[in-house]
Order: C-alpha cells, then sequence, then structure tokens
C-alpha cells in the first residue's frame, strides 16, 4: 500500500467507539489509550486533548492521543502522556508478518502519515511515549525525530518464581500477621502516597482530586484493584491500584509506610495480586520499575522479564532557547 492511500486526522466524539476497538484488538493497545481514560485525564488536569487517527478509506488503522498545554504560559507544547500514564499511543492494528517486506512497508506508511500530520501541528515541542508494542520508530529517526529508550519488567504470572528473599519476606509478612484486603478508600491511599514522597522530600505528581476521579472510573468500570496489606491493628504497611486491558495487567500507582517497610507487608501483596489477577485469567503483569536503580532492586526479587519502550520527540530551537 502506498501512503496516498493513509490519512491522518482528530476524530469526533462519534468516533471514539472506533478508536477502542482498535485499543482493545491491537498488541499495542493499553488502558492508557482508552478514550475514557484520556478524556477524564484531560478534564482533571485542563489540558487540551486531540486523538489523531490515521485512516484507510473510513476503516481506522492507527493513531495517537495529543494532549496539549503552555510551555511557561508560552509556548504550546504536546506528549502523548499527562498525569499518571507511562505511556499511550502510537496505536497501530495488527497485520499479518510473514512477508516481512510488505509488512514493514505497510506499517512505515502509516507511521509516515502520522508523523506528517504530527509535524504540520508545529508545535515547538511534542513527546510520545510509546507502549512495549511499538518496536520500530525509524519512520521518525529518519525525519530527525530525536529517540529514548525506557525499561520495564513483564511478569508472567502463570510461571510464578521468587528468590529466596521474596520468598523469606512473605514469610515474614505472615509471621507478623499482616493481612491482604481489596479497598476502595482513595483519601488513605493519597495519605499514604503523600507520606511516600515526603518522605523523599518531594511532593506528589498529581493531586488526591485526580487520583479520585481515576479511580472511581476505574472501580466503576471494573478496569482494575486496590489491594492494601495491613498490620494486625489495622495499620497500612503498603498499598497499590492495578489496571488492566486486554493485553496487560499493570501495576500503576504504590505507596508505603516507610516505618514498617521490614514488615514483609509490600511483598506479601504484590504476591497476592500476581495470584488474583492469574486467578481471574490474565497471564502477563507489567511491572513498571526498571527505570530506577532502587525499585530495580526490589521488583528483580520477583523474576521477571526485562523489555523496552520507545520515545520520540522533535523539538525546535525555540524550546532549546527557552530551557536555557
Amino acid at each position: 500500500m502506498s501512503e496516498e492511500k493513509y490519512y491522518t486526522k482528530i476524530l469526533e466524539s462519534s468516533e471514539y467507539q472506533a478508536w477502542d476497538e482498535l485499543v482493545q484488538e491491537s498488541s499495542s493497545g493499553t488502558i492508557f489509550s482508552n478514550s475514557e481514560w484520556l478524556k477524564l485525564t484531560s478534564e482533571s488536569l485542563n489540558s487540551d486533548l486531540s486523538i489523531y487517527g490515521c485512516f484507510i478509506e473510513n476503516d481506522i488503522v492507527a493513531g495517537c492521543p495529543i494532549f496539549t498545554k503552555r510551555y511557561k504560559k508560552l509556548l504550546k507544547i504536546g506528549s502523548n502522556t499527562e498525569g499518571m500514564m507511562p505511556y499511550s499511543g502510537i496505536v497501530i492494528k495488527d497485520y499479518p508478518k510473514e512477508n516481512i517486506r510488505k509488512y514493514e512497508r505497510n506499517q512505515n506508511d502509516i507511521l509516515r502519515a502520522l508523523r506528517i500530520h504530527l509535524e504540520k501541528l508545529n508545535l515547538p515541542y511534542i513527546i510520545i511515549k510509546n507502549p512495549i508494542g511499538i518496536s520500530d520508530i525509524r519512520e521518525f529517526k529518519w525525519n530527525n525525530w530525536n529517540d529514548k529508550v525506557y525499561y520495564t519488567y513483564l511478569l508472567d504470572l502463570n510461571n510464578l518464581n521468587y528468590s529466596r528473599d521474596v520468598k523469606r519476606n512473605i514469610k515474614k509478612a505472615l509471621g507478623n500477621e499482616i493481612f491482604i484486603e481489596e479497598s476502595k478508600d482513595i483519601d488513605a491511599y493519597f495519605s499514604l502516597f503523600e507520606h511516600t514522597f515526603k518522605h523523599q522530600g518531594l511532593n506528589t505528581p498529581v493531586d488526591n482530586n485526580y487520583l479520585s476521579k481515576m479511580f472511581k472510573y476505574i472501580s466503576d468500570n471494573d478496569k482494575g484493584k486496590m489491594f492494601v496489606s495491613k498490620t494486625k491493628e489495622d495499620q497500612w504497611v503498603a498499598a497499590e491500584i492495578f489496571v488492566h486491558d486486554s493485553n496487560y495487567v499493570h501495576r500503576w500507582t504504590a505507596a508505603t509506610d516507610i516505618n514498617l517497610r521490614k514488615t514483609g507487608g509490600y511483598h506479601l501483596l504484590l504476591d497476592h495480586a500476581f495470584n488474583y489477577f492469574k486467578e481471574k485469567g490474565f497471564g502477563t503483569m507489567n511491572l513498571m520499575a526498571g527505570n530506577t536503580t532502587q525499585l530495580t532492586e526490589f521488583i528483580t526479587g520477583f523474576n521477571p522479564s526485562l523489555k523496552t519502550y520507545l520515545s520520540i520527540e522533535k523539538k525546535s530551537n525555540i524550546i532549546s532557547m527557552a530551557k536555557k
């Protein structure tokens, strides 16, 4: 197929259902590209949202959401993530790979149509963090976009194989009478979340209003769970919110009481979550935690597999000067 057969445009709200079906069916689709997630994020964080769809005739075959906001109250910049989104689109329809030349030509034609349209927005800065399923971003690199590699870990829920240290901490937690339960108390979660960041001398990346709205969406639409580990005195040791889509369960946000870190409660919480989602029929969990040394040291005790995901960005000289 030639690139002239593809065209890209902003989706109308009436086309969001077709977009969501693409996200649901594609190996590069995640909950973070779902239109409801995107709209709620936009509303909660006061960012403008457009979803750009790539079509052949009347069929959507790819797309990418873009949030826009003002940089230093002056320059408009674009990103496909906002709030606590690790990545989002690009999302592309899955095509057969038996004929590699045909597959890559088709893939490049789709990406070219998207790239050209995004460049015509004339944003001084745009960044796109791609999901795990998008590994070929050469169309952008060949046209003066910069790329960066990020890391995450995937856990096979059907083959759990913990290190001795993890097993020891789970045993310790049980000995300390730590227990796990599901919770919907987002205010208590935010309090622990805030405590976690303050201990590091940091402000929370989002406020309680954002977390509350997103968690309500997650709960109301059966898109995930919050699990909490508690002491026998009912004190929160750790809490984590998990979300899921057709490809993965994702660890979305977590918080711990630093004073109770050595109880083993966090290890027990994760073990409970892994087995819960395994019993629900999910096969793989995206553990994140691949870009920070301390988090990597902790999560590798569960013996996951390291995976990469890629971002692409393009910036003008104006942005470079503004950052000086």
